[in-house]
């Protein structure tokens, strides 16, 4: 295919390292290298047209395109020579103070079973203290708020009640704590000895919802039109959040 040596306005700006100027007339560059050789190969000379906004080219809300697009009547698109993959950059992740650690262990509806089991214990422990009869010297030790506490934290219980109903019932508890607080010490254990580090960010969703990382998208592309109306809520939100800062 020969264009005879037809003579081509080709639109062009800095994107290193496709294409790169080192003076004003002077471009280099992978792409620039390559079209070297198709006008070679297809007889054609050119010259190159930098468009003044330095933009590839967005549509504009009254139909016209800027950039790049905007420089020419008709756009069409070649094959591509590279596939340039999309990622998002993040700090590397540190271990960071977290005040709250002593929750981890338990799911959040394990710690509600466990308060939930304790304010029935109370309840039922207060009940059964209210139906001990008056003339048995053992009323004051069939229930001892102390007795709940102490086998929370592990902690040696004194003044043991007399009553069978109050051994029975001080028993099931102290069993029932033995294996919440041997799991709890555990797991624990386990996360204080094997660091876990967690990167906050892996997808858009993340990005938007982390809140702690600024964005921007690429100046004067789809980008922007495509994201303002985009299906997708996360979408937009992208593309308010990056503003006038984009690059």
């Amino acid at each position: 295919m020969s264009l005879s040596g037809r003579h081509l306005a080709v639109g062009a700006d800095v994107w290193s390292p496709w294409v790169e100027m080192k003076g004003e007339d002077s471009w280099s560059g992978i792409a620039v290298a390559v079209f070297a050789i198709l006008a070679k190969k297809m007889n054609f000379t050119y010259h190159y047209v930098r468009p003044l906004d330095h933009e590839w080219g967005r549509k504009l809300p009254n139909g016209s395109f800027t950039g790049l697009v905007g420089l020419f009547q008709v756009a069409d698109f070649s094959t591509f020579l590279y596939m340039d993959w999309w990622g998002v950059l993040l700090p590397r992740p540190r271990m960071e103070r977290d005040f709250a650690g002593f929750l981890k262990p338990f799911a959040p509806e394990v710690w509600l079973g466990f308060g939930a089991s304790l304010l029935v214990t109370i309840i039922l422990g207060v009940i059964l203290r209210a139906l001990t009869p008056a003339s048995l010297p053992d009323i004051k030790s069939s229930f001892n708020m102390a007795w709940i506490a102490r086998t929370v934290m592990n902690e040696a219980t004194e003044s043991l009640p007399l009553s069978l109903s109050g051994r029975a019932f001080l028993g099931t508890w102290m069993l029932a704590m033995f294996v919440i607080t041997s799991a709890y010490s555990g797991v624990l254990t386990s996360l204080l000895t094997v660091q876990s580090i967690t990167v906050p960010v892996d997808s858009v969703e993340d990005l938007v919802s982390y809140g702690k990382i600024p964005w921007n998208l690429e100046r004067g592309t789809w980008m922007h039109g495509r994201y303002a109306v985009g299906p997708s809520y996360v979408l937009r939100v992208v593309n308010f959040g990056s503003g006038t800062k984009s690059v």
